[in-house]
C-alpha cells in the first residue's frame, strides 16, 4: 500500500520526481533520493567503517594521539596556560603604570606639604585658593562664565 502525499493539487503528488524538495508527507519505502545521494551516502558510510576499523586496529596510537590533543589543549586554554598568561602580563603593564601615576602624585603631594610650612607659600595659597588679600589691598573677583 502506497501512501501519497498531502498537497493542494494531487496531481502533481504522482509526477513529481524529487518529493522532499517540494515538502511534505513521504510515505515509507518511497525513492527520495537520487543516484549521486546514494552514492554520497555509501561513500560516507564506507569513510566512517575505515576510520572505525583503524581506530580499533591502533588503540594505543589513538589514545597517545587524544592524549596529546588535551595536553595541548591544556597547556594553551589552562588556568596557567598561554592565554592566562597572557592575560595576566597585560593585567600587571596595567597596574605598573597605576603604580607609577600614583608614585608622581606622592611626590608632588610631598612637595606641597614641605613647602606648606614656608609663610610665602601659606600666603599665596590663601590668596589663590581663599580670596584672602593683604591689608590696603583692593581685591576683583572676575568669574568666566
Amino acid at each position: 500500500m502506497r501512501r501519497q502525499r498531502y498537497s493542494a493539487n494531487t496531481a502533481d503528488s504522482d509526477s513529481d520526481p524529487e518529493p522532499r524538495k517540494r515538502g511534505g508527507l513521504v510515505g515509507k519505502g518511497e525513492k527520495t533520493g537520487t543516484a549521486s545521494d546514494k552514492q554520497t551516502d555509501t561513500l560516507l558510510k564506507q569513510a566512517v567503517a575505515d576510520i572505525w576499523v583503524y581506530v580499533l586496529s591502533h588503540p594505543r596510537k589513538i589514545f597517545l594521539l587524544a592524549l596529546a590533543g588535551v595536553l595541548v589543549l591544556w597547556i594553551v586554554f589552562g588556568n596557567y596556560g598561554v592565554v592566562a598568561r597572557l592575560r595576566m602580563e597585560a593585567e600587571n603593564r596595567m597596574l605598573k603604570a597605576h603604580q607609577e601615576r600614583e608614585e608622581m602624585k606622592i611626590i608632588e603631594n610631598t612637595g606641597k606639604i614641605r613647602s606648606a610650612h614656608d609663610p610665602e607659600t601659606i600666603e599665596r595659597i590663601a590668596r589663590e585658593k581663599y580670596n584672602f588679600s593683604r591689608d590696603n589691598e583692593t581685591l576683583f573677583i572676575i568669574e568666566d562664565e
